[in-house]
């Protein structure tokens, strides 16, 4: 008989947002919602869906001290499961650790906090029994390796799962807490490993399927793209995973080469047609955009920061979802004419922004034209 939960991590509500400014106010608004409003939607989707259980690896909470007002969120949210009678199991991670001082508030029964140190809680999911491991942070830095304390697989549990907060050994995009190797965890014969930490959507490994669900709301430009959580069901051997997104606020960054408009117009309708294209329409997008063009004569009467400001503002007029908080404009350099045709000849159109790219100094510039010249020349004669 299957059994069915979600796997959710990294909650930070009430997370301030990093890298953004001087937003319009109803944009303000929305980020503060953002964290509110992701979880809100995983209430939402338990209510619908109905899984048979519920759980969090870690940083439910931004900080150790929160706030009246998250805390309350949360434990309306669980009282909400708990009316749909829906348990929900919780570790505390490096950001909402035991250690913090905060005025308590109670949860309900149906909701259980792992200790600090690695034990096993079973639980009766359809007449089946389900072991589930793990422990919460006793302070915020966890250097320990505690996989190496977990509690086996039991005999008559026919189900095991595993809530870990931490990093793979080999990661180094976060502060390494906690830190494991996927061998580590596979001694134990779980059937599912619940990973918190990173904020990245990543398989480890398929079969015990070992994942991270990633953040439900991205936080600031590195967490490009849709964020939620994971809806599993084990059947047996089988394990399925189906990636549910709740963020409704997404980063994505853009980089988009024109051609050489012959107006502002036909500029703006190319900027246009490069967003139709993107798959990202339906969310509020925050767009971090690289424009490339070539230094045509009708752009000589125009800043740069006028420039910037008109297309923004007319992005802002079509795009009611999309806010530019970041356009650089790239001047792409004139090639000499023999490279230029060169270029034609061979369909290479990236090939100066790729020069102007990787090449910034200028003397550099030089230097690389030369040697294609003369690689040009030396071509020639041997013709």
């Amino acid at each position: 008989m299957s059994i069915r939960f979600f796997h959710l991590a990294d909650i930070h509500l009430e997370s301030p947002f990093s890298g953004i400014h001087k937003l319009p106010e109803e944009w303000q608004n929305r980020l503060r919602s953002a964290s509110f409003d992701a979880f809100e939607r995983v209430i939402e989707d338990a209510k619908y869906k109905r899984p048979d259980f519920i759980l969090i690896a870690g940083d439910i909470y931004d900080g150790e001290n929160r706030s009246l007002h998250a805390q309350r969120f949360f434990q309306r949210s669980m009282e909400r499961l708990a009316e749909l009678k829906i348990p929900v199991f919780v570790i505390h991670g490096n950001h909402d650790h035991l250690g913090g001082k905060w005025t308590r508030f109670e949860l309900p029964d149906t909701v259980y906090v792992f200790g600090e140190c690695p034990h096993s809680h079973v639980v009766k999911v359809n007449g089946q029994t389900v072991q589930i491991s793990g422990f919460s942070y006793p302070t915020r830095h966890v250097h320990e390796t505690y996989s190496d304390n977990y509690p086996l697989r039991e005999p008559l549990a026919d189900y095991a799962i595993g809530l870990l907060h931490g990093s793979e050994r080999s990661q180094v995009e976060h502060d390494v807490y906690a830190p494991f190797t996927v061998q580590d965890l596979l001694k134990y014969g779980y059937d599912y490993w619940a990973l918190g930490h990173i904020h990245k959507r990543q398989t480890l490994h398929q079969d015990p399927m070992i994942a991270y669900s990633g953040t439900l709301q991205a936080r600031n430009l590195k967490e490009k793209g849709p964020q939620g959580y994971l809806d599993i069901r084990i059947d047996g051997n089988q394990t399925s995973s189906e990636f549910c997104q709740v963020s409704t606020l997404q980063f994505e960054s853009l980089e988009t080469l024109t051609e050489e408009p012959r107006s502002i117009d036909l500029l703006l309708k190319e900027l246009l047609a490069d967003i139709d294209q993107q798959s990202w329409r339906e969310e509020y997008i925050l767009l971090d955009w690289t424009i490339s063009l070539s230094r045509l004569e009708w752009l000589d009467s125009i800043s740069d920061d006028e420039l910037r400001d008109y297309i923004s503002s007319q992005i802002q007029e079509v795009y009611s979802n999309i806010l530019v908080t970041r356009l650089q404009i790239r001047w792409i350099q004139q090639l000499e004419p023999v490279l230029q045709e060169l270029v034609e000849e061979l369909e290479l159109p990236d090939l100066p922004l790729a020069l102007e790219k990787y090449i910034q100094k200028e003397q550099l510039q030089l230097e690389v034209q030369e040697r294609i010249q003369t690689l040009l020349a030396i071509r020639g004669n041997q013709l």
